[in-house]
């Protein structure tokens, strides 16, 4: 053990309580005290990361494209105005629901108000949820230096807190009303609380990381790996302080079941839906048009270019030297990390935004590979500030010119919106239209012009076959994009046509996947080729300045916008009149 960083365990457990002062002198670098620049520093700080999530965060207005966000926590917020306060879905906690719910009472008095706006114009009411994500993920931010002051010091505190403002994947969902950045917060919260565990040990931390542990998984079912790193803070102390800990386990549960009250009351729909969600996560043979192998190798990926690869990089570093030098907040902190990417690994679907909850650990553990680095420079004159202003240039700039280039990208319209335009303008009233699934929310031509769904002109051909459209209990359509491609045969279009049905409009997001992974479904690449052969291309819109840049489907990229081919949000579209048949020629 070195001198520069005194680990907890080596310290008598009952001094270790006599001072939290002390814990927190012994923690704190040797830095002079400048109040003025430190408050300067996190105030910029935030609002760098209230900039960066609030810029563009009306992309896709008055529609939400987002087809998660379309369906999920803000629709059931404003029927709990009608229906009562249980969630009847969960697949996703209701923690973000709840809160929804009770800021949209707050500003519609009563709601009544809300809910009137939402069925008459959505757009003031999808504002402000996602202003109320932006706003907690900024929250986040603010209470991850305070964690990292007292895991470490204020240096690293402000570090991880501005890794965290700009990196691309917190930005991203901070636009969206999500509980992807909401769940931050908690995290962020108990990491606090498992900090001031291992350095004093004190009741109020364990409440604390008790309570921001329940709050978190009642947010987001995976953010219950906090729960694991309180547990691995715990147990070099669990002879001295198990009645602690048991006390931090029951208001953990009783924070769950305040912000989840339906999990207790209604149970078995609660369980239903936990393992509808563990089963789709788990499903045999992924999602078509997701290639590769997943796994942890995926997510460390992921963490690559959702925080960023440099940060990634420190953050191994501040690991090993954790290990090294401080294993118990190396078990806090680092453990985690590896059994959280274990565990999602084991499933046969993955995606970016499943690794949200340990992005907190990483970019802590990141920071404090970067102090430990700066305290290495030789203090001589300016030598040391400038150089350690370059290194943090060097772990935020791959996450600020990302989110950048998300701003300028949500800024402008999306390419659905544009298609939208040239048919309210092109197509004569009662035009009718097939659309593909999982494009664009419902209502989105308005009463003049008719569109349906592949699904709803075939549904007696396929009464024999299993529907890819699944009624769930509370009364709405599960709808299975890998069963609808599983669907598509090229003699569609001749039904197409002799129903009348002569606009078709695809979107690459559906045809993307399977140019991207056939797997097989040989008919369904035929159903688009059909289109082209028997139909007239009349509007085409693409995300990117030139069909050369044009980028192949990935389930997380052809969503997010990240590569720097994309000039606008949405999918490349495409709008043919079909020939023959009752369409004419």
């Amino acid at each position: 053990m070195t001198d520069d960083h005194p680990s907890a365990t080596e310290t008598d457990p009952a001094a270790d309580r006599d001072s939290e002062a002390t814990a927190e002198a012994v923690t704190e670098p040797a830095l002079p005290p400048r109040t003025r620049s430190l408050t300067f520093a996190i105030v910029s700080i935030l609002l760098l990361a209230l900039g960066l999530r609030l810029w563009g965060i009306g992309t896709g207005m008055p529609y939400s494209y987002a087809v998660d966000e379309a369906a999920h926590f803000v629709k059931r917020a404003v029927l709990m105005f009608d229906e009562g306060l249980h969630p009847r879905w969960f697949v996703n906690p209701p923690a973000f629901t709840y809160l929804l719910h009770g800021v949209f009472a707050v500003f519609s008095f009563g709601g009544r108000g809300m809910a009137e706006q939402f069925l008459r114009d959505p757009e003031p009411v999808w504002l402000l949820a996602r202003g109320l994500s932006a706003v907690s993920g900024v929250a986040a931010v603010g209470v991850l230096y305070m964690a990292g002051t007292k895991f470490f010091n204020r240096r690293t505190g402000l570090i991880a807190a501005l890794i965290l403002a700009v990196a691309f994947l917190p930005v991203f969902y901070g636009h969206f009303a999500l509980n992807d950045s909401p769940l931050l917060l908690p995290t962020a919260g108990a990491l606090v609380g498992i900090a001031g565990v291992i350095s004093t040990g004190a009741r109020r931390w364990y409440l604390l990381a008790g309570a921001s542990f329940g709050l978190a998984a009642a947010t987001k079912y995976s953010a219950g790996i906090v729960g694991v790193a309180l547990l691995l803070a715990f147990l070099p102390r669990a002879k001295q302080e198990w009645k602690r800990m048991a006390l931090a386990g029951l208001v953990a549960l009783a924070a769950f079941v305040i912000a989840n009250p339906y999990s207790v009351i209604d149970f078995p729909t609660f369980a239903d839906g936990v393992a509808h969600q563990a089963e789709a996560s788990a499903a045999a043979g992924g999602k078509v048009g997701q290639i590769g192998t997943g796994g942890a190798p995926f997510y460390i990926g992921a963490l690559g270019w959702g925080v960023g690869v440099i940060p990634l990089v420190f953050a191994l570093g501040g690991a090993v030297l954790l290990a090294v030098k401080d294993r118990r907040r190396a078990l806090a902190l680092v453990v985690p990390v590896i059994l959280f990417l274990i565990f999602m690994g084991t499933y046969s679907r993955w995606f970016g935004r499943w690794v949200m909850p340990v992005i907190p650990f990483v970019c802590l553990l990141a920071a404090w590979g970067a102090d430990r680095l700066i305290e290495r420079i030789p203090a001589r004159g300016y030598l040391r500030p400038a150089l350690g202003a370059l290194l943090v240039a060097a772990l935020t700039a791959q996450g600020l010119l990302d989110s950048i280039h998300l701003g300028q990208v949500f800024e402008r319209r999306d390419t659905r919106a544009i298609a939208r335009s040239w048919m309210r303008e092109n197509l004569p009233q009662g035009s009718r239209i097939v659309v593909e699934p999982g494009v664009v929310p419902q209502r989105w031509l308005g009463r003049t012009i008719s569109y349906s769904q592949p699904y709803d002109l075939t549904q007696q051909q396929r009464s024999k076959r299993k529907p890819w459209r699944v009624l769930s209990r509370d009364g709405t359509f599960n709808e299975r994009p890998e069963d609808y491609q599983a669907s598509l045969k090229p003699s569609l279009v001749d039904v197409y046509r002799s129903q009348g049905w002569c606009i078709v409009m695809t979107a690459s997001t559906q045809r993307g996947r399977l140019e991207r992974d056939p797997k097989g479904l040989g008919g369904a690449i035929g159903y688009y080729n059909a289109i082209e052969r028997k139909g007239k291309l009349l509007f085409s819109v693409a995300p990117w300045a030139d069909p050369k840049d044009a980028v192949p489907f990935d389930y997380d990229g052809s969503f997010n916008y990240r590569d720097s081919a994309y000039r606008r949000p949405g999918p490349e579209i495409r709008i043919y009149r079909l020939r023959g048949f009752r369409c004419g020629y």
